[in-house]
């Protein structure tokens, strides 16, 4: 999927501009992919190597750890350096001799990706790569859709390859949420009974999302990554925090009616979901195609 194009100048050398195209020969996706990779990557070796960045290593390591070792693997590290330079390249395929890996894994971002098919092609080894868009990554992403009002051929070049591959799999959007904050839910449960009580017996008109986040900024988060776990915090709120949620919610209602509107043309959050970024990256590289694509 990448293609590695050399930059000469015509006029002081001829030789030949030679492309290096490496496209997967599977693509898996989903939720939990890295995990449930371990049985694709035995067949292909049993001495893995992981190119990847240290903060990138800080996330997967555990994950990458627990496929090794559910399918008895040799697993090693290596980072792809700052520059991923030919030196850099060089101290990696010493490490890949080092180790005797017989597979490449790639994990990160596009220079972890790239490091890691080059490496694998050069040393002749099959290539495992996986690639993640942080929620901070989408949220630029999102905001030069929806603001840029000029495109560089870089940026669209960047955009295209950023479409292709959400849509193969190969990059996937980094799940919101793993865990949820119960507190959430029964501050939302007290505020709609208040709120409908409120509104059915006059002409006032409450905003609940503002009314939910004052009394959340002055509740404690109640976390839960089980089922189990968010049953736990439901009653123990019951039991120790319900007054104090009616009377957060009270205040919150209280301020929320005596609130001029300061700021009326603010707006308000919206929802990001994969689809949507999808729909956004493909209205902006329609819109720019035609200055980057030559029409036979």
């Amino acid at each position: 999927m990448t293609d590695l194009t050399l930059r000469v100048n015509l006029t002081e050398s001829t030789a030949p501009i030679l492309p290096l195209a490496i496209a997967p020969a599977q693509v898996m996706r989903g939720s939990g992919m890295l995990v449930q990779s371990g049985a694709a990557l035995a067949r292909l070796g049993q001495r893995p190597l992981a190119v990847v960045g240290d903060r990138t290593l800080g996330v997967v390591q555990a994950l990458l750890q627990t496929t090794a070792d559910q399918h008895q693997l040799s697993l090693a590290y290596a980072n792809y350096g700052e520059h991923c330079s030919e030196a850099e390249l060089g101290s990696l395929r010493a490490t890949v001799s080092a180790h005797q890996a017989d597979v490449v894994i790639g994990v990160g971002g596009g220079k972890a990706l790239d490091a890691a098919k080059l490496l694998a092609y050069q040393c002749h080894l099959p290539v495992l790569q996986d690639g993640y868009l942080t929620p901070a990554m989408e949220a630029e992403v999102g905001r030069i859709c929806d603001t840029a009002s000029e495109l560089s051929i870089e940026e669209y070049m960047a955009l295209d390859r950023l479409m292709g591959a959400l849509l193969t799999g190969e990059v996937v959007a980094v799940p919101r949420k793993q865990f949820i904050n119960v507190m959430e839910e029964l501050v939302l449960t007290e505020a709609i009974a208040r709120v409908a009580e409120i509104e059915a017996t006059s002409d006032c008109t409450l905003d609940l999302g503002d009314i939910a986040a004052y009394a959340l900024n002055r509740l404690p988060p109640l976390y839960a990554t089980t089922e189990e776990g968010a049953e736990y915090q439901r009653g123990r709120a019951k039991d120790e925090l319900q007054a104090l949620i009616a009377q957060q919610v009270s205040e919150a209602i209280a301020r929320n009616l005596d609130q001029p509107e300061f700021f009326p043309e603010r707006q308000a959050l919206g929802k990001s979901a994969g689809d949507e970024m999808l729909s956004q990256v493909s209205v902006l590289l329609k819109t720019y195609a035609h200055k980057y694509e030559v029409r036979s």
